[in-house]
Order: structure tokens, then C-alpha cells, then sequence
């Protein structure tokens, strides 16, 4: 399945993020109105999927646990490998809609999220793990 996430993309009209910044999986979301900055895509890990039948703001959706996986990176450019902490969190799989993604990951086809909540739902709790790449 396709999906955008970070610096806006899956937004229903234009206004995504293409800067170099924008693909910085450490920027977070910042600022408000025209002084908004989106966050960076997801942090690559391993996350643990679970149905929200009801959010605030993505309305049906799916919440992405993050585990010890997901909030950190080793570094290994550079002259001296570092371990990095990502300090995000907060992701979901949602639709698509007027902002876009700040990290979050939003499917293309609504059908297909539309199928990915309902098999979500359907499992055992904590039994979907999804690993970003």
C-alpha cells in the first residue's frame, strides 16, 4: 500500500513539504498558522499497532506504540558511530485530510486503510507489529 508520511504529504490539497529538512526523520512539528514546520517521517523501528475506534482529531485510526526500537538510531556515518535518541512520539495511521502528515503514516487509498483498520481491529490485542524501514 502506498502512504505518505511527514512534512505534510497526504494532505488533500497542496502545501507538502519537499525541503531536505522535511525527509529529517528527527525534525519534529513546530509553530502554528505560517510559522508552522512539519515533522519529519516516521522514525524507523518496530511499532505495536492498535485500533482507535474513535480519536479526536483522525476519527477512526490506528495508534503506533512505539517500543525501544522505534526511539533510537545508530548513527554509523561519520568518523565515530553515535547512538541517537528520536525524542517522537505520537504516530498513528490515519486518512488523509487538510495538514497532512507530521510524521504519522497516511495511506493513499482510503479503502485500503479502511481494510487495514478492520483486520487491526479484529486481532488479538498487540498482535500487529509493524516494522518501519
Amino acid at each position: 500500500m502506498q502512504a505518505y508520511s511527514g512534512g505534510g504529504r497526504g494532505r488533500t490539497g497542496s502545501g507538502a513539504e519537499n525541503t531536505q529538512a522535511s525527509y529529517d526523520v528527527f525534525q519534529k512539528e513546530a509553530g502554528e498558522g505560517a510559522a508552522h514546520i512539519h515533522g519529519g517521517p516516521i522514525p524507523p523501528g518496530i511499532y505495536i499497532c492498535f485500533h482507535v475506534p474513535h480519536h479526536h482529531k483522525f476519527g477512526e485510526c490506528i495508534f503506533l506504540q512505539q517500543t525501544i526500537l522505534s526511539l533510537i538510531s545508530i548513527q554509523t556515518s561519520g568518523t565515530v558511530p553515535m547512538i541517537r535518541s528520536y525524542n517522537r512520539d505520537g504516530f498513528f495511521i490515519h486518512g488523509r485530510g487538510e495538514h497532512g502528515s507530521d510524521g504519522c503514516v497516511v495511506p493513499k487509498i482510503p479503502a485500503m486503510r479502511t481494510r487495514l483498520n478492520n483486520a487491526i481491529k479484529n486481532a488479538a490485542k498487540g498482535s500487529i507489529i509493524l516494522r518501519v524501514a
